[in-house]
């Protein structure tokens, strides 16, 4: 992972995060990286996530509903923890728009407002195809129902009917949110990350 700016971006257990913290660089955040097998996914499980937060309507998002993600990406641009390792880059007219490289899957309230999404990434090499987890995000006064796990659910559900093998997501170590939603999806963690920044 690159580093960012006058930030470095390293496996926890790289030597050089001791060399460097030796030399005056002081971690600044900590992140995480996990994974997800299709033939680990307990599909009914997945259902009853989507099930349990009903009324709200999850669904995979469409070209159409480009202004309202737009929207709801400008009202928690700023929600995001940790720093440059899993900082987000705003979306625009065209990143907004969802496609089957880069899907997405919106929670809609009863008013029909979009109050939550989750966007993957999906590459494929050597003939496998993979999806990783962009970004996840709901609004204040609707975190805490399981509505992100719920979303990234569908994005399993959806993708493995695809045929997708492997899942990939990650984020900030102190989001306890997402590694609890995470974990009750079936993701492991396999990769701890730090940021390290040289102080002024």
């Amino acid at each position: 992972m690159a580093g960012e700016g006058a930030a470095r971006i390293l496996r926890a257990e790289d030597p050089e995060v001791a060399e460097l913290c030796s030399s005056g660089w002081e971690i600044t955040a900590r992140s995480f990286a996990a994974v997800l097998h299709a033939k680990d996914i307990r599909a009914s499980e997945l259902m009853d996530f989507l099930i349990g937060v009903q009324p709200i309507e999850i669904r995979e998002l469409l070209a159409s509903d480009s202004p309202a993600i737009l929207e709801l990406d400008h009202l928690t641009e700023s929600d995001y923890p940790g720093r440059a390792a899993t900082a987000h880059t705003p979306l625009d007219t065209e990143t907004s728009v969802a496609t089957l490289e880069h899907p997405g899957f919106g929670a809609f309230a009863e008013d029909g407002r979009l109050i939550g999404m989750t966007f993957v990434d999906v590459e494929t090499a050597h003939g496998s195809a993979v999806a990783d987890t962009d970004f996840t995000v709901v609004v204040p006064e609707y975190r805490g129902r399981h509505i992100a796990t719920a979303l990234k659910a569908a994005s399993l559900l959806t993708l493995t009917e695809r045929g997708i093998q492997v899942f990939r997501t990650g984020g900030s170590a102190d989001n306890t949110a997402i590694l609890s939603a995470d974990a009750r999806l079936g993701y492991t963690i396999d990769e701890h990350w730090v940021t390290l920044e040289r102080p002024a």
